[in-house]
């Protein structure tokens, strides 16, 4: 699972990751696209896209993705649909991400407060991991390298309910 030297990725905009409105009153559809501040290559295109659902429904700010390039590069993003000021990318080479789930803080003061979980493979170590980011950095919170190797997926499932 290692990526060639050099990726062959070409931009294309109907790719990217967009926000539509609709005019109820005509029907218009209208489509939008965000700056990116950070000139990377992961921060407009990525998927699986997920929120801080304690505010689905409302406005929000914060878009967390998985964004793969060439299916041989992966990295996590968070994209800030009010401004760009907070747009971050979380990548490392030989590391494969799957679908991201986002836990609020039990006492969060920002939409962000809140930590991102993914199950990832490292290809240098040829081992699957549990890692936990910090949602307003993207910083590592920890790594917990698993008993045997998860196959990439690209959906995951949280049962909240579940006791083990």
């Amino acid at each position: 699972m290692n990526p060639p030297q050099h990726a062959e990725w070409k931009h294309i905009e109907e790719n990217e990751f967009a926000r539509y409105k609709i005019n109820l009153a005509s029907g218009n559809i209208t489509r939008s696209t965000f700056d990116n501040k950070l000139n990377s290559v992961f921060a407009n295109m990525f998927d699986f896209p997920m929120i801080n659902e304690q505010h689905r429904g409302k406005e929000y700010c914060f878009v967390y993705g998985v964004s793969m390039v060439d299916y041989t590069r992966t990295a996590i993003v968070k994209k800030d649909v009010c401004g760009t000021t907070s747009d971050k990318v979380w990548y490392k080479e030989n590391h494969y991400m799957s679908e991201i789930w986002f836990f609020p803080s039990p006492k969060a003061t920002t939409e962000d407060d809140g930590v991102l979980m993914t199950i990832a493979f490292d290809g240098e170590a040829q081992r699957s991991y549990l890692m936990l980011l910090d949602a307003v950095s993207l910083e590592t919170i920890a790594i917990s390298y698993l008993p045997q190797n998860v196959p990439w997926s690209a959906h995951g499932m949280h049962f909240p309910e579940a006791q083990f």
